[in-house]
């Protein structure tokens, strides 16, 4: 994994599972790569500074944790349906697309596969517990939460939906990018579906951890 690799745009979708992106991704080859992390935070802990640099995003984490770029730029975050949808990023990149062109590195953090699931197979999940106090439900909630939808047998059909919508507005937004496009993630996720026999199954996506389907994500270069 080289963030600083050769690049203009570089395109991180949430939470993207090497396995479930490679399925799904029919364009070009797919490289699988181990992220620097098994969760958001603490891949942002490890993230390169990344000179002349600005993350187009909605992301409250990377909001918060902005040291590796020079700008970021806040998309919002849509309080009804708990995330930042990819619809409000394309938007913000097409409109303001010189501006962005103005950093030597452009960076489009998108929040999906990331739960809460809007895709065609709905399932809510917070990532604000309280929106008003800025809190985050403990990972413990999230991991219950997951297991439910597992139990209703809809949570690797919810994912799939999210990675599968979200792939359809980073193809939109291809036709805007020149030069060297990356399409990677920053981690994966546990689904109770473990990539090695000998791990047990893992459910979200817990930092500090090393299970292949956390761990491994894709890594697609276009020029």
């Amino acid at each position: 994994m080289n963030y600083k690799s050769s690049w203009d745009w570089l395109i991180i979708l949430d939470s993207a599972r090497y396995d479930f992106f490679a399925k799904l991704w029919d364009k070009t080859d797919v490289e699988p790569v181990l992220s620097i992390g098994s969760c958001t935070l603490e891949v942002l802990n490890n993230f390169p500074r990344l000179e002349s640099s600005i993350c187009v995003t909605g992301h409250p984490f990377v909001l918060m944790h902005s040291k590796p770029f020079d700008k970021v730029w806040d998309v919002g975050f849509n309080y009804r349906l708990g995330t930042t949808p990819p619809w409000d990023v394309n938007i913000a990149v097409e409109l303001y697309i010189d501006e962005i062109r103005k950093y030597r590195r452009r960076v489009i953090w998108y929040l999906q596969p990331h739960y809460p699931f809007i895709g065609d197979t709905k399932f809510y999940i917070p990532i604000f517990e309280d929106k008003e106090k800025g809190a985050m439900p403990p990972q413990k909630r999230i991991e219950e939460l997951y297991k439910i939808a597992k139990l209703r047998g809809i949570l690797e059909k919810a994912y799939e939906d999210n990675l599968k919508l979200v792939l359809k507005f980073v193809d939109r937004l291809l036709r805007y990018l020149d030069g060297t496009v990356v399409i990677t993630a920053d981690h994966g996720d546990g689904l109770g579906l473990p990539l090695r026999k000998e791990d047990k199954p893992v459910f979200a996506h817990p930092c500090e951890r090393q299970e292949l389907e956390l761990r491994l994500i894709p890594w697609v270069v276009i020029r």
